[in-house]
């Protein structure tokens, strides 16, 4: 029943208006640490996402991999950013070096 409210929803706003490229530049962003993600900071998800181009370009963004709760290794992925421009990427990963989003507590 959720499913079908969800597809009426979808079904009444239409298709989206543009089709969009995700960013050709991207980079994965690892977990330092083994153990568990315990909270994921939204506003400094946010803020890498901005410094990516996002929103104003459409193919800037974040694509994420780990959700709070998930066991992850050192080492493996937690997300994605993607950008239309190198100056982009590299401000995102400036942005991550700051803070990287990710909580996580060892096991």
């Amino acid at each position: 029943k959720a499913w079908e409210t969800f597809e009426r929803m979808c079904a009444e706003q239409g298709p989206p208006p543009e089709d969009v490229e995700i960013g050709q530049h991207s980079i994965m962003i690892a977990a330092d640490a083994d153990g568990t993600v315990e909270s994921i900071d939204c506003f400094a998800l946010a803020s890498i996402a901005r410094a990516a181009g996002a929103p104003q370009i459409k193919g800037a963004g974040l694509d994420l991999m780990a959700r709070p709760g998930d066991t992850v290794n050192e080492g493996e992925p937690l997300y994605r950013i993607h950008a239309s421009s190198e100056d982009g990427l590299n401000a995102a990963q400036m942005t991550v070096s700051k803070d990287a989003a990710y909580r996580i507590t060892p096991p």
